[in-house]
């Protein structure tokens, strides 16, 4: 038994003690947390929904977490300025707050955020391998592939390794 979080923003406490009257959500009627939400849950359409949507979310709570601010500054916006910034504005890159947080960890999250659904992460469990990856210092699937990527991923793994080649190769050469 594993809890899992769905439909972010929509859910709601079972608490007894908490406000227990039933919403109902009818077509078309807006219901979510704005920040939270995806550029396709709030233009409206069901059938756009999916699993990517969450992705998105999650993206919004790993930025939130690394830069202790939301993506989008919607506090004194309107319903439909919040709308705009969120499905035609892209949010400030990761490392613009903290230029620890570039590479890897910034191409991470600007994939979960981004507008067009089809290029996020496909699920949640993608993006779950994708930070693995990160975390174990191999080369992500979200950044183009290169040599010289994957031999710095490879180098910092494998320092020791990496040492004793560069070490041997100088000793050869003299």
């Amino acid at each position: 038994p594993q809890p899992k979080v769905l439909d972010f923003g929509v859910a709601r406490s079972t608490d007894a003690d908490l406000d227990t009257r039933t919403f109902q959500t009818e077509m078309g009627q807006f219901v979510g947390t704005l920040p939270y939400m995806s550029p396709e849950q709030i233009s409206g359409d069901p059938h756009a929904v999916d699993t990517r949507t969450d992705v998105y979310s999650l993206g919004v709570i790993l930025y939130e977490l690394l830069c202790r601010r939301l993506p989008h500054a919607l506090e004194d916006k309107t319903l439909p300025e919040a709308a705009r910034l969120i499905t035609e504005e892209e949010p400030s890159p990761l490392g613009l707050d903290d230029p620890r947080l570039r590479g890897d960890l910034q191409t991470i999250v600007g994939k979960s955020l981004r507008k067009d659904r089809t290029h996020r992460y496909q699920s949640a469990s993608d993006l779950s391998a994708e930070i693995q990856r990160f975390l174990r210092d191999e080369p992500i699937i979200a950044r183009p592939p290169s040599r010289l990527y994957a031999f710095q991923k490879f180098a910092r793994r494998n320092r020791g390794l990496v040492a004793a080649g560069a070490l041997g190769l100088i000793s050869l050469i003299g």
